[in-house]
């Protein structure tokens, strides 16, 4: 493009450089007198029109090698068509993953797939001089917040309204705070079948991680994790030994694409339960840098889990995200 418009600019300023000398020739064919203040003036004309035109190549050339026209822009923010590549490990952060961590990109000409493992709550231990070193305290924070760029709802997206959802009090059913939990590993438990095909990956005694196949946008689950889900549902008779299988299992889902991650945490000081639930996997439609919503599916299997349990929110209850 910029060679283009460099070249044709050239061949503008030979024309006029032609026109400029063939009128200076007619004026003498015609016995025109051309007095020399007259030459130095036509002189004078043809380099100041060269200069000008020189002048105006070299910054069309020089904009058109440093600018991205803007057209082009959300091309580069979809990561181009047909690359994959891994934000975590080369330290790009693409617009469609932004906020989010350990995503790996791919595009194509028609959409832009983000895969994101890296929000999950990360424990901490700690010990004190009391403590046997051997057998440290294990401490769960604060969950993920939920990024612009992927669909989901958490406790902790104080500065994001549309995913923003307030805690659960469990005073409702009980002071309880171990009773309260147990109470909901079973909530939890209970939506393993049917079209939910929850399955708990991880419990301790204050935190929880569940997995769900994603239920919008549709066709988000490859067929290899739907038969992992499937195969966790209806364990095979003739293992022998069919936990070391199931957690085989759960490893093999920990990687995959296509699932919504749950994750609960307890505050027994507070008499309350902080939650999240967010899709590992976003779909961009080009050229919008948000994804396409996932019908606040997230959000309703949540609740659907608060209405079993018969909790009370601590606050307004969500609106939810209003996107397409």
């Amino acid at each position: 493009m910029k060679w283009f418009l460099f070249f044709s600019l050239l061949i503008a300023l030979a024309l006029v450089v032609l026109i400029q000398v063939s009128h200076g020739l007619s004026l003498q064919e015609k016995g025109c007198s051309t007095s020399s203040s007259r030459r130095r003036a036509l002189l004078h004309q043809i380099i100041q029109t060269t200069t000008i035109t020189a002048a105006a190549a070299a910054t069309i050339t020089t904009a058109t090698a440093t600018t991205t026209l803007p057209f082009v822009r959300p091309r580069v923010a979809h990561a181009a068509a047909a690359v994959t590549s891994s934000s975590a490990a080369s330290g790009t952060e693409f617009a469609t993953s932004a906020g989010r961590k350990g995503c790996t990109t791919r595009s194509d000409p028609s959409k832009t797939t983000v895969t994101c493992l890296g929000e999950l709550l990360q424990p901490t231990t700690t010990t004190t001089a009391n403590d046997d070193s051997s057998n440290p305290t294990v401490n769960y924070r604060r969950l993920s917040s939920i990024a612009a760029t992927e669909n989901g709802v958490s406790t902790s997206a104080v500065k994001n309204p549309s995913r923003y959802s307030p805690p659960w009090s469990y005073l409702t059913e009980t002071s309880d705070a171990k009773q309260a939990w147990k109470s909901l590993i079973q909530a939890v438990q209970s939506l393993s079948g049917g079209n939910d095909q929850v399955q708990i990956v991880q419990v301790t005694d204050t935190y929880l991680h569940a997995i769900a196949p994603t239920q919008q946008p549709p066709g988000m689950v490859p067929s290899s994790t739907l038969n992992l889900l499937t195969s966790l549902q209806q364990p095979s008779q003739e293992e022998a030994t069919p936990s070391s299988s199931r957690n085989e299992r759960l490893q093999q889902l920990a990687v995959q694409p296509g699932l919504d991650d749950l994750e609960f945490l307890l505050r027994p000081e507070d008499n309350l339960v902080l939650y999240r639930s967010a899709s590992r996997t976003a779909i961009f439609v080009y050229p919008l840098t948000q994804p396409v919503s996932d019908g606040n599916t997230n959000f309703q299997r949540l609740e659907k889990i608060r209405q079993i349990l018969g909790w009370s929110l601590l606050g307004d209850p969500p609106s939810g995200s209003k996107r397409f």
